[in-house]
């Protein structure tokens, strides 16, 4: 054993910073490269709005298959992890959500439309519901909206 006077100040940090980089880039690892942030979505909730937790779930689409005319009780945010999708809460316009773009579902709106967009390929999404009651069910199915009948005078 060496007897050697304890570190102090600036050679310990010294000390822990080349310690550390031992764990961090284990000799002949290279360090990984810097992590890249893309901001999503950001999506303020309703005042007092109360959770009780975040359940996840990963939904997967058959080609050209509509999700159906439905609502949640509570917000739900999600990103599409593949394919395309057609996207329209019930009175704003329809857009396409394309792989990595996010979306979000307010609690109590009808989604007219979370349809695959493509007719020859598979399409799914990771969806993350802010639930406040574990035991409530999580999707409600609407009926379809009635196209109108055309005006007679």
């Amino acid at each position: 054993m060496i007897d050697a006077p304890p570190l102090k100040g600036s050679a310990m940090r010294l000390m822990l910073a080349l310690l550390g980089s031992c764990f961090l880039a284990p000799a002949g690892i290279a360090a990984p490269a810097k992590v890249t942030r893309t901001p999503l979505l950001d999506q303020p909730l309703p005042t007092g709005t109360a959770l009780h937790g975040v359940r996840g779930q990963r939904i997967e689409f058959a080609p050209s298959q509509p999700g159906g005319r439905h609502r949640h009780p509570v917000p739900v945010f999600g990103v599409v992890t593949r394919g395309r999708f057609l996207f329209q809460v019930e009175g704003t316009p329809a857009r396409v959500l394309d792989t990595g773009d996010a979306f979000y579902e307010p609690a109590g709106a009808a989604i007219a439309h979370f349809d695959n967009a493509s007719a020859s390929e598979p399409a799914a999404i990771s969806v993350f519901y802010l639930i406040d009651d574990p035991a409530a069910a999580l999707v409600e199915p609407l009926p379809p909206v009635k196209p109108e009948s055309p005006h007679v005078p």
